[in-house]
């Protein structure tokens, strides 16, 4: 594999802010998210309030403020016994609106998918059902584009099997139209993610699974035309290979990366990578995989586009599960032609690298994060940063305040500031949702 020199790591100095904790004082907290459009305005959400009565939190940054003080957004729920975790997720346009979405029970005791809309110098307003009711859902995520049109896709079990859907709001609209149903019958669903050009087109990939031995996984991929027609359905993932995590990152004008990790018994899994150009009703090229040090495997996947279709993908390389072994951090660009670059080793470390973020400005600016988490804590969160033209990232440091402990971050950028949010559960500064700003 050829990389690029690595970063070199301090601890969190120039041009990242300080942290400032941005939820309530004594607030449970989970999974938090952000994001921030050209102007400045960024918007973060996380599940918090109290063990026995869970909301959905949110702070806001105006342009050229500070954070202000968290408000309750509505009522939510987190899936329970064997379903896994559901993220939040939130989206802003270019004038300043946002959207957040979550999970919240129903009167009958299902989980609905729920949206709830902030003018940009407003407050959100009330939550509104996005998911049929009848049945719980699952896994929602929101997207703008500049126009002020959105998307939302989620899964929805259907009584059989778990189902990939979608909804769209026009750019005068109001709310969300009614649900699509993108996946097929009989074939479970799972972790539906979307892009969206400018033009309103929305590209979207799921996890497939087949329910004949050996049960493979294939990630799969269909279209939302702006005319709300949808596109034949496509397998990105090589056939008899197990797929997993599957991710998407959508340029303005069509450029459109997906990443998933892939894998047999018997060989290692690896980041595979499906390109699709403009114009935006050409199918994904065939899957290529990103290169792995000897005896290492790819997982963990992010990608993220700039305006020009240039993609960052940043990704984890790992021993076997539970071997011990160095594990790295590396960024590796793509072309706006699908062609694979050298990637950048972030980190190195003997402890588990974990939960990688990236976000990438319409103009290139990149900024990075993920977990160190050693054998005993504290756990510490890494970021990296990228000017639009710098071809590498700057050097990797920690954002932690000595003696504390952190992990979950997430990421967002624009051109000239970056911010990242993660959750901070040991020290001085108390637990809750911390936020560093990146100046440039």
């Amino acid at each position: 594999m050829a990389l690029l020199a690595g970063a070199s790591t301090a601890s969190a100095a120039k041009r990242w802010t300080g942290p400032k904790v941005i939820s309530g004082g004594d607030e449970v907290v989970d999974f938090p998210e952000v994001a921030i459009n050209g102007r400045g305005k960024a918007v973060a959400v996380w599940y918090g309030g109290t063990e026995s009565q869970l909301t959905m939190r949110s702070a806001t940054r105006l342009p050229g403020g500070k954070f202000q003080d968290p408000v309750t957004v509505g009522a939510a729920n987190e899936p329970t016994g064997d379903n896994p975790p559901s993220l939040p997720s939130v989206a802003i346009d270019r004038r300043g609106n946002a959207i957040a979405s979550w999970l919240r029970t129903d009167a009958e005791g299902n989980l609905r998918v729920v949206v709830a809309f902030q003018p940009p110098n407003g407050e959100f307003g009330p939550p509104v059902d996005l998911s049929d009711p009848g049945q719980p859902a699952f896994d929602p995520q929101v997207a703008f584009d500049r126009r002020g049109r959105a998307v939302a896709v989620w899964e929805r079990f259907d009584g059989t099997s778990t189902r990939a859907q979608i909804a769209y709001k026009g750019a005068n609209a109001s709310g969300f139209g009614a649900a699509q149903t993108l996946s097929p019958p009989g074939r479970p669903a799972d972790v539906p993610r979307v892009g969206l050009t400018e033009d309103g087109t929305a590209y979207v990939v799921w996890l497939s699974q087949e329910l004949t031995p050996p049960f493979v996984h294939e990630v799969q991929s269909r279209l939302r035309m702006r005319n709300g027609d949808l596109t034949e359905l496509q397998v990105l993932s090589r056939v008899g290979e197990d797929g997993d995590d599957p991710r998407i990152a959508v340029s303005r004008k069509g450029t459109a990366m997906a990443t998933w990790t892939q894998g047999t018994q018997t060989s290692p899994d690896v980041v595979a990578t499906a390109f699709a150009a403009a114009p935006d009703d050409q199918p994904f090229q065939d899957p290529v995989t990103l290169p792995t040090e000897p005896g290492l495997a790819g997982l963990l996947g992010r990608p993220a586009v700039d305006r020009r279709g240039r993609t960052t993908i940043l990704w984890l390389q790992a021993p076997p599960e539970d071997e011990p072994g160095t594990r790295f951090i590396v960024a590796t660009p793509a072309t706006r032609s699908g062609a694979i670059g050298s990637g950048q080793l972030l980190d190195r470390s003997t402890d588990d690298l974990l939960q990688p973020a990236i976000g990438v400005a319409a103009a290139g600016n990149a900024v990075a994060a993920w977990s160190n988490v050693p054998m005993n804590p504290p756990n510490t969160v890494r970021v990296a940063a990228r000017g639009g033209r710098a071809q590498q990232f700057e050097a990797t440091q920690t954002l932690n305040p000595v003696q504390t402990s952190g992990g979950t971050p997430a990421v967002a950028t624009n051109r000239k500031l970056g911010v990242a949010v993660w959750e901070l559960t040991t020290g001085d500064l108390g637990s809750g949702v911390v936020a560093n700003l990146y100046r440039r």
